[in-house]
């Protein structure tokens, strides 16, 4: 009897033994946050190399998957084919990375350099052209040379700054060495992660099964399979946008003879992996690039930047991502304000198809609520004014 007693006093007092114990761990971990903290950073440094090898993978994966369907069915053996499969991706890459360093790199730094040693001569041709230009419109002159003398001394403070950070490339230099080495191990493990990618899909899959019940087992394999097809074909389809339009943008600004064509090509075609604010991001700095050295070419970039990405826009995108996402322009926005805010670049590019996932579960619940209730599934059904009524119940017509 007092066995029992203990038991149920025992029983009864645990709930409050939680949650002292919660609000205690809970003040060890904001008195300690910054250690904490430290130790987090440190931790994702040392596995820093492994999320870049997953990602390499992951972004890999598609095409190892076409490879293998349409070049190497005649394979038998599997081991071989995905040997040879993984053998020509990333050939291709190495293939593209060498591309990009022989040709567009050089002409990148000769663009910086021909900027760099414009940048005088650029800043007087666009003073003569809005003083013509205000003269022109019988303006005064005089009102905008203010503007220029504090442009002119903002210039000047620019470039010493840059002179005085000169002596901190050692240290640069120094770290390049440590992300060559993270390069390279990132590489080997993914070449790992692709060879044996079902194997350790299933071995996931048997650790999310022997944990969880099988219904929450069976839930988390939905999201992650929603989540795989959500990211791939945005991520993806993102990506194989951004290198035409990078192309188009560089085969267009090379037809006007616009001046660092290489260099804004590159600029527009890296900041369109961001969707919407992407090409404004882009195009404001190739502008002002383009300004500098030739005002006139600097309004045919701009007609030209605007018709390209409505072409990206309202044609090439659509055909290349489709219904990847599923969101409107509104929570599209949404995302990637969010997103930006939480992780930078990374965020506002991640930001839309993590908020796609989370905005499909969250219809998927709300439609098992209301059928829970019995109330209408269609949404057209909600647009009239005043209460919803809920569906009349089925009567059960029993056997025939």
């Amino acid at each position: 009897m007092n066995k029992k007693r203990a038991y149920h006093i025992l029983y009864r007092a645990l709930p409050n033994m939680l949650v002292v114990l919660s609000g205690v761990l809970l003040f060890a971990f904001f008195a300690n946050f910054k250690e904490i903290a430290s130790l987090f950073r440190a931790l994702i440094s040392l596995i820093s190399p492994f999320i870049a090898a997953f990602a390499i993978a992951y972004i890999a994966s598609s095409p190892l998957n076409l490879i293998e369907r349409r070049w190497l069915q005649k394979i038998e053996k599997k081991n071989v084919r995905r040997a040879v499969a993984v053998a020509i991706v990333y050939l291709l890459g190495l293939a593209l990375v060498t591309l990009f360093i022989s040709f567009i790199i050089p002409q990148i730094v000769e663009s910086v350099r021909t900027l760099i040693n414009q940048s005088g001569d650029g800043l007087a041709a666009i003073e003569t052209f809005v003083r013509d230009t205000l003269v022109r419109y019988d303006i005064d002159p005089s009102k905008i040379t203010d503007l220029f003398q504090s442009w002119e001394g903002l210039w000047s403070q620019a470039l010493d700054f840059l002179k005085s950070t000169l002596p901190q490339l050692l240290s640069v230099s120094i770290s390049i060495g440590s992300f060559v080495i993270n390069t390279l191990v990132a590489v080997v493990a993914s070449v790992y992660l692709l060879f044996s990618k079902e194997k350790f899909c299933s071995q996931t899959k048997r650790v999310v099964y022997s944990l969880f019940s099988r219904k929450r087992a069976d839930q988390l394999v939905y999201v992650t399979a929603l989540s795989h097809r959500t990211f791939g074909g945005f991520l993806i389809g993102k990506i194989n946008d951004s290198l035409i339009i990078g192309l188009i943008c560089f085969i267009g600004t090379s037809l006007l003879k616009i001046p660092f064509a290489p260099l804004v090509s590159v600029i527009v075609g890296v900041t369109n992996i961001i969707p919407f604010f992407g090409p404004f991001i882009g195009a404001v700095p190739s502008a002002f690039i383009i300004l500098i050295a030739d005002p006139i070419k600097c309004i045919w970039f701009v007609i030209f930047v605007i018709a390209l990405q409505q072409f990206d826009g309202n044609f090439l995108g659509p055909k290349i991502l489709g219904q990847s996402t599923g969101l409107s322009a509104f929570w599209v926005m949404v995302a990637i304000v969010i997103g930006g805010g939480l992780m930078g670049p990374l965020g506002m590019i991640v930001g839309v198809p993590a908020f796609s996932v989370i905005y499909t579960l969250f219809k998927v619940f709300i439609r098992g609520r209301l059928q829970e209730k019995g109330m209408p599934l269609d949404p057209n059904d909600y647009k009239v004014p005043g209460p919803i009524a809920p569906l009349p119940p089925q009567e059960d017509e029993g056997p025939a």
